[in-house]
Protein backbone atom coordinates (compact mmCIF):
# COMPACT_ATOMS: atom_id res chain seq x y z
CA UNK A 1 0.00 0.00 0.00
CA UNK A 2 1.46 3.08 -1.06
CA UNK A 3 -0.09 6.63 -0.55
CA UNK A 4 1.39 10.54 -0.92
CA UNK A 5 0.06 13.81 0.38
CA UNK A 6 1.47 17.22 -0.13
CA UNK A 7 1.05 20.49 1.72
CA UNK A 8 2.31 24.20 0.65
CA UNK A 9 2.96 26.35 4.25
CA UNK A 10 3.26 30.43 4.10
CA UNK A 11 6.51 29.91 6.45
CA UNK A 12 9.92 28.96 5.67
CA UNK A 13 11.13 25.53 5.72
CA UNK A 14 12.94 25.89 9.61
CA UNK A 15 9.16 26.64 10.85
CA UNK A 16 7.66 23.86 9.73
CA UNK A 17 10.65 21.78 11.06
CA UNK A 18 10.49 23.04 14.26
CA UNK A 19 6.99 21.49 14.76
CA UNK A 20 7.18 18.03 12.86
CA UNK A 21 10.93 17.36 14.56
CA UNK A 22 9.77 18.43 18.24
CA UNK A 23 8.54 14.45 19.08
CA UNK A 24 7.54 15.80 22.73
CA UNK A 25 5.02 18.30 21.58
CA UNK A 26 2.36 16.53 20.16
CA UNK A 27 -0.19 19.09 21.76
CA UNK A 28 -1.00 20.02 17.79
CA UNK A 29 -1.69 17.13 17.15
CA UNK A 30 -5.52 15.56 17.39
CA UNK A 31 -4.93 11.85 17.34
CA UNK A 32 -2.36 11.70 19.80
CA UNK A 33 -2.47 11.39 23.86
CA UNK A 34 0.63 10.60 24.99
CA UNK A 35 4.33 9.62 23.33
CA UNK A 36 6.39 7.25 25.07
CA UNK A 37 10.40 7.79 24.21
CA UNK A 38 11.99 5.02 24.28
CA UNK A 39 15.57 6.29 22.87
CA UNK A 40 16.41 9.16 21.14
CA UNK A 41 15.31 8.01 17.47
CA UNK A 42 12.46 5.84 18.47
CA UNK A 43 9.59 6.32 20.16
CA UNK A 44 5.73 5.13 20.69
CA UNK A 45 2.36 7.24 20.12
CA UNK A 46 -0.79 6.12 21.70
CA UNK A 47 -3.65 7.61 20.11
CA UNK A 48 -7.11 9.12 21.89
CA UNK A 49 -8.36 5.54 21.76
CA UNK A 50 -5.14 3.65 23.63
CA UNK A 51 -3.93 2.35 19.67
CA UNK A 52 -0.03 2.20 20.05
CA UNK A 53 2.22 2.75 17.03
CA UNK A 54 5.96 2.19 17.23
CA UNK A 55 8.26 4.68 15.34
CA UNK A 56 12.15 4.67 14.78
CA UNK A 57 13.63 7.05 13.16
CA UNK A 58 15.96 5.63 10.21
CA UNK A 59 16.89 9.07 7.98
CA UNK A 60 16.94 12.47 9.01
CA UNK A 61 18.57 15.22 7.17
CA UNK A 62 17.73 18.37 8.88
CA UNK A 63 15.55 21.20 8.02
CA UNK A 64 14.69 18.37 4.67
CA UNK A 65 13.47 15.56 5.38
CA UNK A 66 13.17 12.28 8.12
CA UNK A 67 12.29 9.06 7.05
CA UNK A 68 10.47 6.82 10.29
CA UNK A 69 9.81 2.97 10.07
CA UNK A 70 7.19 2.01 11.95
CA UNK A 71 4.49 -0.58 13.60
CA UNK A 72 1.75 -1.77 14.79
CA UNK A 73 -0.45 -4.46 15.49
CA UNK A 74 -2.42 -3.73 11.38
CA UNK A 75 0.08 -2.16 9.33
CA UNK A 76 4.46 -2.16 9.54
CA UNK A 77 6.55 0.06 6.82
CA UNK A 78 8.04 3.89 6.28
CA UNK A 79 6.55 7.16 6.19
CA UNK A 80 8.50 10.01 4.56
CA UNK A 81 8.47 13.89 4.92
CA UNK A 82 10.57 15.97 2.42
CA UNK A 83 10.68 19.67 2.85
CA UNK A 84 11.45 22.30 -0.10
CA UNK A 85 11.11 26.19 0.05
CA UNK A 86 11.09 28.65 -2.34
CA UNK A 87 10.38 32.19 -1.70
CA UNK A 88 9.36 31.58 2.43
CA UNK A 89 6.96 29.26 0.45
CA UNK A 90 7.48 25.39 1.90
CA UNK A 91 6.13 22.52 0.94
CA UNK A 92 5.95 19.77 2.15
CA UNK A 93 6.03 15.83 0.39
CA UNK A 94 4.77 12.88 2.53
CA UNK A 95 4.79 9.40 1.61
CA UNK A 96 3.91 6.16 3.28
CA UNK A 97 5.13 2.80 2.24
CA UNK A 98 2.82 0.18 4.32
CA UNK A 99 2.33 -3.58 4.01
CA UNK A 100 -1.12 -4.57 5.95
CA UNK A 101 -0.47 -7.57 8.67
CA UNK A 102 -3.56 -9.05 8.11
CA UNK A 103 -4.99 -9.22 4.85
CA UNK A 104 -8.75 -8.67 5.85
CA UNK A 105 -7.70 -5.26 7.24
CA UNK A 106 -6.29 -3.89 3.87
CA UNK A 107 -9.30 -2.13 2.22
CA UNK A 108 -9.95 -0.31 6.55
CA UNK A 109 -6.78 0.45 7.07
CA UNK A 110 -6.17 2.16 3.38
CA UNK A 111 -9.08 4.64 3.97
CA UNK A 112 -7.84 5.02 7.96
CA UNK A 113 -4.66 5.94 6.79
CA UNK A 114 -5.70 8.45 4.02
CA UNK A 115 -7.50 10.43 7.04
CA UNK A 116 -4.62 10.57 9.12
CA UNK A 117 -2.79 11.68 6.41
CA UNK A 118 -4.81 14.44 5.73
CA UNK A 119 -5.95 15.33 9.43
CA UNK A 120 -1.89 15.12 10.11
CA UNK A 121 -1.37 18.27 7.61
CA UNK A 122 -4.38 19.71 8.38
CA UNK A 123 -3.33 20.23 12.32
CA UNK A 124 0.31 20.73 10.55
CA UNK A 125 -1.33 24.19 9.07
CA UNK A 126 -2.84 25.05 11.99
CA UNK A 127 0.26 24.61 14.54
CA UNK A 128 2.25 27.03 12.04
CA UNK A 129 -0.67 29.20 11.94
CA UNK A 130 -0.57 29.56 15.33
CA UNK A 131 3.08 30.09 15.46
CA UNK A 132 2.95 33.51 13.99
Amino acid sequence: MQLTNKATFSCEAEKVWEVVSNISDFSWRRDVREIEMTSERCFTEINKEGYRTSYKITELEELKSITLEFQNENIHGFTTMILTEEDGVTTADYSLEGMVSKAFMKPFVKAAMRIRHAEYLEDLQKALENKK
